[in-house]
């Protein structure tokens, strides 16, 4: 019966709620004034001129890069920027 098979929007819903589970996606956020030395970061960024300007710099999204050091404006580095 046609209307016990699942649909292009049910098998979408069904793909992210799969991916979900799996842990995709589910743990990003900013950590711009968080990160500390140590953490795995992957730049998001769905602007593609952001992008460009970010590659340009040698910094890709959706690649995983280990922080390992902080450097502050005034050239003091630091081991975390949490409280800063």
């Amino acid at each position: 019966d046609e209307f016990e098979k699942p649909g292009p929007f049910q098998k979408t819903v069904d793909g992210f709620q799969k991916a979900a589970k799996e842990g995709f996606g589910t743990r990003a956020r900013n950590v711009a004034s968080r990160m500390t030395l140590g953490d795995t970061v992957v730049p998001l960024c769905s602007n593609i001129d952001q992008r460009q300007l970010l590659a340009g710099q040698g910094v890709y999204a959706g690649v995983e890069y280990t922080i390992c050091s902080l450097t502050l404006a005034n050239s003091s580095n630091v081991e975390s920027l949490e409280g800063l």
